[in-house]
Protein backbone atom coordinates (compact mmCIF):
# COMPACT_ATOMS: atom_id res chain seq x y z
CA UNK A 1 0.00 0.00 0.00
CA UNK A 2 1.09 3.58 -0.60
CA UNK A 3 0.38 4.75 2.95
CA UNK A 4 1.31 3.05 6.21
CA UNK A 5 0.88 5.66 8.95
CA UNK A 6 -2.14 7.91 9.58
CA UNK A 7 -1.80 11.16 11.52
CA UNK A 8 -4.98 12.69 12.96
CA UNK A 9 -4.26 16.29 13.97
CA UNK A 10 -7.91 17.24 14.57
CA UNK A 11 -10.35 14.48 15.47
CA UNK A 12 -11.95 12.64 18.38
CA UNK A 13 -8.57 11.51 19.65
CA UNK A 14 -5.61 13.16 17.87
CA UNK A 15 -2.64 10.91 17.35
CA UNK A 16 -0.74 8.67 14.97
CA UNK A 17 -2.35 5.40 13.94
CA UNK A 18 -0.94 2.41 12.11
CA UNK A 19 -4.17 1.23 10.46
CA UNK A 20 -6.82 3.09 8.51
CA UNK A 21 -9.61 1.56 10.63
CA UNK A 22 -8.12 3.09 13.80
CA UNK A 23 -7.71 6.51 12.17
CA UNK A 24 -11.13 6.31 10.53
CA UNK A 25 -12.80 5.89 13.92
CA UNK A 26 -11.35 9.25 14.95
CA UNK A 27 -12.54 11.25 11.93
CA UNK A 28 -15.78 9.65 10.67
CA UNK A 29 -18.65 12.03 11.46
CA UNK A 30 -16.31 14.47 13.19
CA UNK A 31 -16.85 18.05 12.01
CA UNK A 32 -13.75 19.59 10.41
CA UNK A 33 -11.25 16.75 10.84
CA UNK A 34 -7.65 17.29 9.78
CA UNK A 35 -5.73 14.11 9.01
CA UNK A 36 -3.36 12.57 6.48
CA UNK A 37 -1.57 9.36 5.62
CA UNK A 38 2.21 9.14 5.33
CA UNK A 39 4.82 6.59 4.35
CA UNK A 40 7.14 7.51 7.23
CA UNK A 41 6.76 8.18 10.95
CA UNK A 42 8.95 11.30 10.66
CA UNK A 43 6.53 12.94 8.23
CA UNK A 44 3.57 11.98 10.41
CA UNK A 45 5.19 13.46 13.51
CA UNK A 46 6.05 16.68 11.66
CA UNK A 47 2.45 16.94 10.50
CA UNK A 48 1.16 16.46 14.08
CA UNK A 49 3.40 19.35 15.20
CA UNK A 50 1.94 21.58 12.51
CA UNK A 51 5.04 21.42 10.33
CA UNK A 52 5.21 21.08 6.57
CA UNK A 53 5.45 17.74 4.80
CA UNK A 54 8.00 16.61 2.27
CA UNK A 55 7.68 17.35 -1.42
CA UNK A 56 6.49 13.78 -2.03
CA UNK A 57 3.31 14.39 -0.05
CA UNK A 58 0.29 16.49 -0.89
CA UNK A 59 0.63 20.14 0.11
CA UNK A 60 -2.68 20.32 1.98
CA UNK A 61 -4.23 17.93 4.48
CA UNK A 62 -7.72 19.24 3.76
CA UNK A 63 -7.95 19.02 -0.02
CA UNK A 64 -11.58 18.52 -0.98
CA UNK A 65 -12.47 15.31 -2.77
CA UNK A 66 -15.38 12.91 -3.02
CA UNK A 67 -14.24 10.41 -0.39
CA UNK A 68 -17.07 9.70 2.06
CA UNK A 69 -17.92 6.86 4.40
CA UNK A 70 -20.49 4.25 3.39
CA UNK A 71 -22.82 5.60 6.09
CA UNK A 72 -22.59 9.13 4.69
CA UNK A 73 -23.08 7.84 1.14
CA UNK A 74 -26.23 6.01 2.24
CA UNK A 75 -27.65 9.23 3.66
CA UNK A 76 -26.63 11.32 0.64
CA UNK A 77 -28.09 8.97 -1.96
CA UNK A 78 -31.45 8.81 -0.21
CA UNK A 79 -31.83 12.57 -0.66
CA UNK A 80 -31.39 12.60 -4.46
CA UNK A 81 -34.39 13.92 -6.38
CA UNK A 82 -35.57 13.48 -9.97
CA UNK A 83 -36.82 16.81 -11.33
CA UNK A 84 -38.51 16.79 -14.73
CA UNK A 85 -42.04 18.22 -14.77
CA UNK A 86 -42.21 17.51 -11.07
CA UNK A 87 -40.04 16.61 -8.13
CA UNK A 88 -39.67 13.02 -7.02
CA UNK A 89 -37.45 11.46 -4.39
CA UNK A 90 -35.17 8.75 -5.74
CA UNK A 91 -36.97 6.22 -3.52
CA UNK A 92 -40.41 7.19 -4.85
CA UNK A 93 -42.43 4.20 -6.03
CA UNK A 94 -42.99 5.84 -9.43
CA UNK A 95 -39.23 5.99 -10.03
CA UNK A 96 -38.77 2.37 -9.04
CA UNK A 97 -41.73 1.11 -11.06
CA UNK A 98 -40.58 2.70 -14.32
CA UNK A 99 -37.21 0.97 -13.93
CA UNK A 100 -38.31 -2.56 -12.99
CA UNK A 101 -38.03 -4.09 -16.45
CA UNK A 102 -34.77 -2.24 -17.11
CA UNK A 103 -33.24 -3.54 -13.90
CA UNK A 104 -34.01 -7.07 -15.05
CA UNK A 105 -32.22 -6.44 -18.37
CA UNK A 106 -29.13 -5.02 -16.66
CA UNK A 107 -29.02 -7.88 -14.17
CA UNK A 108 -29.15 -10.36 -17.05
CA UNK A 109 -26.25 -8.55 -18.77
CA UNK A 110 -24.24 -8.58 -15.53
CA UNK A 111 -24.83 -12.32 -15.10
CA UNK A 112 -23.59 -12.95 -18.63
CA UNK A 113 -20.51 -10.76 -18.20
CA UNK A 114 -19.67 -12.29 -14.81
CA UNK A 115 -19.84 -15.78 -16.28
CA UNK A 116 -17.45 -14.90 -19.11
CA UNK A 117 -14.38 -13.10 -17.72
CA UNK A 118 -11.65 -11.84 -20.04
CA UNK A 119 -8.49 -13.94 -20.01
CA UNK A 120 -5.64 -12.22 -18.18
CA UNK A 121 -3.19 -13.96 -20.50
CA UNK A 122 -5.01 -12.53 -23.52
CA UNK A 123 -5.12 -8.98 -22.20
CA UNK A 124 -1.46 -9.21 -21.13
CA UNK A 125 -0.58 -10.07 -24.74
CA UNK A 126 -2.39 -6.96 -26.02
CA UNK A 127 0.18 -4.54 -27.47
CA UNK A 128 -1.41 -1.54 -25.75
CA UNK A 129 -1.31 -3.31 -22.39
CA UNK A 130 2.30 -4.33 -22.98
CA UNK A 131 3.05 -0.64 -23.50
CA UNK A 132 1.30 0.20 -20.23
CA UNK A 133 3.35 -2.41 -18.38
CA UNK A 134 6.56 -0.91 -19.71
CA UNK A 135 5.44 2.68 -19.13
CA UNK A 136 4.49 2.22 -15.47
CA UNK A 137 6.71 -0.72 -14.52
CA UNK A 138 3.69 -2.73 -13.40
CA UNK A 139 1.93 -5.96 -14.19
CA UNK A 140 -0.85 -8.04 -12.65
CA UNK A 141 1.56 -9.77 -10.28
CA UNK A 142 2.93 -6.56 -8.74
CA UNK A 143 -0.23 -5.23 -7.08
CA UNK A 144 -0.25 -4.79 -3.31
CA UNK A 145 -3.64 -4.16 -1.71
CA UNK A 146 -5.25 -5.20 1.54
CA UNK A 147 -8.68 -4.20 0.28
CA UNK A 148 -10.80 -5.30 -2.68
CA UNK A 149 -10.39 -2.89 -5.59
CA UNK A 150 -12.07 -2.35 -8.94
CA UNK A 151 -10.92 -0.11 -11.77
CA UNK A 152 -13.90 0.68 -13.96
CA UNK A 153 -14.48 2.42 -17.28
CA UNK A 154 -17.25 2.77 -19.81
CA UNK A 155 -18.25 4.62 -22.95
CA UNK A 156 -19.54 4.38 -26.48
CA UNK A 157 -18.24 4.63 -30.01
CA UNK A 158 -19.94 8.01 -30.73
CA UNK A 159 -20.19 7.56 -34.48
CA UNK A 160 -23.37 9.55 -35.24
CA UNK A 161 -23.75 13.17 -36.31
CA UNK A 162 -24.82 14.10 -32.79
CA UNK A 163 -22.31 11.78 -31.14
CA UNK A 164 -24.81 8.96 -30.79
CA UNK A 165 -23.33 5.54 -30.13
CA UNK A 166 -24.13 2.19 -31.67
CA UNK A 167 -22.70 0.40 -28.63
CA UNK A 168 -22.21 1.07 -24.94
CA UNK A 169 -19.29 -0.75 -23.40
CA UNK A 170 -18.09 -1.20 -19.86
CA UNK A 171 -14.99 -2.84 -18.42
CA UNK A 172 -13.93 -3.80 -14.90
CA UNK A 173 -10.54 -4.80 -13.51
CA UNK A 174 -11.39 -6.50 -10.20
CA UNK A 175 -8.93 -7.53 -7.48
CA UNK A 176 -10.14 -9.87 -4.73
CA UNK A 177 -7.82 -9.12 -1.80
CA UNK A 178 -8.93 -12.22 0.12
CA UNK A 179 -7.68 -14.48 -2.67
CA UNK A 180 -5.03 -12.10 -4.13
CA UNK A 181 -6.68 -12.68 -7.50
CA UNK A 182 -7.50 -10.49 -10.50
CA UNK A 183 -10.56 -10.95 -12.70
CA UNK A 184 -11.24 -8.92 -15.84
CA UNK A 185 -14.62 -8.27 -17.42
CA UNK A 186 -15.91 -6.60 -20.56
CA UNK A 187 -19.41 -6.29 -22.00
CA UNK A 188 -21.06 -4.46 -24.91
CA UNK A 189 -24.70 -3.41 -25.25
CA UNK A 190 -25.90 -2.95 -28.81
CA UNK A 191 -28.26 -0.26 -30.07
CA UNK A 192 -31.40 -1.58 -31.74
CA UNK A 193 -31.99 -4.04 -28.89
CA UNK A 194 -33.81 -3.92 -25.56
CA UNK A 195 -31.18 -1.45 -24.32
CA UNK A 196 -32.08 1.52 -26.55
CA UNK A 197 -33.26 3.46 -23.48
CA UNK A 198 -29.62 3.60 -22.32
CA UNK A 199 -28.40 5.60 -25.30
CA UNK A 200 -29.67 8.99 -24.16
CA UNK A 201 -26.30 9.61 -22.51
CA UNK A 202 -24.21 6.70 -23.69
CA UNK A 203 -20.79 7.69 -22.34
CA UNK A 204 -22.01 8.41 -18.81
CA UNK A 205 -24.26 5.34 -18.87
CA UNK A 206 -21.21 3.18 -19.54
CA UNK A 207 -19.42 4.64 -16.51
CA UNK A 208 -22.43 4.04 -14.28
CA UNK A 209 -22.83 0.50 -15.58
CA UNK A 210 -19.18 -0.28 -14.89
CA UNK A 211 -19.34 1.06 -11.33
CA UNK A 212 -22.56 -0.82 -10.61
CA UNK A 213 -21.13 -3.99 -12.12
CA UNK A 214 -18.16 -3.75 -9.72
CA UNK A 215 -20.63 -3.79 -6.80
CA UNK A 216 -22.43 -6.73 -8.40
CA UNK A 217 -19.15 -8.66 -8.69
CA UNK A 218 -18.32 -7.99 -5.03
CA UNK A 219 -21.74 -9.25 -3.99
CA UNK A 220 -21.46 -12.38 -6.13
CA UNK A 221 -18.08 -13.12 -4.52
CA UNK A 222 -19.51 -12.63 -1.05
CA UNK A 223 -17.32 -9.59 -0.36
CA UNK A 224 -18.46 -6.84 2.00
CA UNK A 225 -16.11 -4.09 0.87
CA UNK A 226 -14.99 -2.55 -2.42
CA UNK A 227 -12.91 0.47 -3.44
CA UNK A 228 -13.97 1.63 -6.91
CA UNK A 229 -11.42 3.66 -8.91
CA UNK A 230 -12.88 5.80 -11.69
CA UNK A 231 -11.64 8.66 -13.88
CA UNK A 232 -15.20 9.87 -14.46
CA UNK A 233 -16.31 11.10 -11.04
CA UNK A 234 -20.07 11.46 -11.68
CA UNK A 235 -21.04 8.40 -9.57
CA UNK A 236 -18.74 9.61 -6.79
CA UNK A 237 -20.43 13.03 -6.84
CA UNK A 238 -23.75 11.43 -5.95
CA UNK A 239 -22.15 9.33 -3.22
CA UNK A 240 -20.49 12.42 -1.72
CA UNK A 241 -23.64 14.56 -1.92
CA UNK A 242 -22.08 17.07 -4.33
CA UNK A 243 -24.81 16.20 -6.87
CA UNK A 244 -28.28 16.05 -5.39
CA UNK A 245 -30.65 15.78 -8.33
CA UNK A 246 -31.28 14.06 -11.65
CA UNK A 247 -32.52 16.42 -14.33
CA UNK A 248 -34.35 14.05 -16.65
CA UNK A 249 -37.05 11.54 -15.86
CA UNK A 250 -35.74 9.32 -18.66
CA UNK A 251 -32.23 9.09 -17.17
CA UNK A 252 -33.05 5.55 -16.12
CA UNK A 253 -29.47 4.36 -15.74
CA UNK A 254 -28.62 6.94 -13.09
CA UNK A 255 -31.85 6.18 -11.22
CA UNK A 256 -31.00 2.48 -11.29
CA UNK A 257 -27.40 3.14 -10.23
CA UNK A 258 -28.46 5.11 -7.16
CA UNK A 259 -31.25 2.76 -6.06
CA UNK A 260 -29.04 -0.31 -6.54
CA UNK A 261 -26.18 1.36 -4.66
CA UNK A 262 -28.55 2.05 -1.78
CA UNK A 263 -29.47 -1.62 -1.65
CA UNK A 264 -25.84 -2.73 -1.52
CA UNK A 265 -25.08 -0.17 1.20
CA UNK A 266 -28.18 -1.21 3.13
CA UNK A 267 -26.98 -4.81 3.02
CA UNK A 268 -23.75 -3.75 4.72
CA UNK A 269 -21.36 -3.40 1.79
CA UNK A 270 -18.62 -0.81 2.39
CA UNK A 271 -18.33 1.11 -0.90
CA UNK A 272 -15.81 3.88 -1.52
CA UNK A 273 -15.09 5.78 -4.73
CA UNK A 274 -11.60 7.03 -5.52
CA UNK A 275 -10.65 9.37 -8.32
CA UNK A 276 -7.82 8.24 -10.59
CA UNK A 277 -6.63 10.48 -13.46
CA UNK A 278 -7.36 9.31 -16.98
CA UNK A 279 -4.29 7.40 -18.11
CA UNK A 280 -4.79 8.60 -21.70
CA UNK A 281 -5.06 12.27 -20.69
CA UNK A 282 -2.17 12.11 -18.23
CA UNK A 283 0.17 10.53 -20.75
CA UNK A 284 -0.59 13.17 -23.38
CA UNK A 285 -0.47 16.18 -21.04
CA UNK A 286 2.21 16.31 -18.34
CA UNK A 287 0.49 19.24 -16.60
CA UNK A 288 -2.66 17.16 -16.27
CA UNK A 289 -0.55 14.27 -15.00
CA UNK A 290 1.01 16.41 -12.28
CA UNK A 291 -2.31 17.87 -11.18
CA UNK A 292 -4.03 14.49 -11.37
CA UNK A 293 -1.39 12.85 -9.21
CA UNK A 294 -1.71 15.61 -6.58
CA UNK A 295 -5.48 15.10 -6.41
CA UNK A 296 -5.03 11.33 -6.31
CA UNK A 297 -2.52 11.53 -3.46
CA UNK A 298 -4.78 13.93 -1.52
CA UNK A 299 -7.41 11.24 -1.06
CA UNK A 300 -6.93 10.13 2.54
CA UNK A 301 -7.84 6.49 2.16
CA UNK A 302 -5.74 3.34 1.65
CA UNK A 303 -4.98 3.01 -2.06
CA UNK A 304 -2.51 1.50 -4.48
CA UNK A 305 0.57 3.42 -5.61
CA UNK A 306 -0.07 6.02 -8.30
CA UNK A 307 1.84 4.15 -11.01
CA UNK A 308 -0.18 0.99 -10.33
CA UNK A 309 -3.39 3.03 -10.38
CA UNK A 310 -2.54 4.49 -13.80
CA UNK A 311 -1.65 1.03 -15.14
CA UNK A 312 -4.89 -0.59 -13.97
CA UNK A 313 -6.93 2.42 -15.07
CA UNK A 314 -5.35 2.05 -18.50
CA UNK A 315 -6.31 -1.63 -18.59
CA UNK A 316 -9.93 -0.84 -17.70
CA UNK A 317 -9.94 1.75 -20.48
CA UNK A 318 -8.76 -0.89 -22.97
CA UNK A 319 -11.45 -3.29 -21.78
CA UNK A 320 -14.07 -0.64 -22.53
CA UNK A 321 -12.55 0.31 -25.88
CA UNK A 322 -15.11 -0.11 -28.65
CA UNK A 323 -12.33 -0.95 -31.14
CA UNK A 324 -11.49 -4.22 -29.40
Amino acid sequence: MAKKVYAVRVGRKPGIYHTWDEAKAQVDGFKGPVFKGFTSMAEAEAFMKGGSVSSGAAKSATVKNDIVTAADAFQNLQKVTVEDGGKYNILDSQIKEQCIDKVALITKAFKTAFASPVSIDDISANEDVKTLMSRYGCDFDSVSSDVNIAFVDGGGDKVGANFESTRILFGVVFYNAEESKFSLYRYALERGTDFDWLFRASNVAGEELAALFAMYIAARLGLKQIHIYQDNNLPAKYFSGAFKKIHKMDDYMLQIFINASLQYLKQGMEINFLYVPSEHASYKDKAKATKGKAVYESQDIPKVAFEMAEFLNGVSDRLADYKN
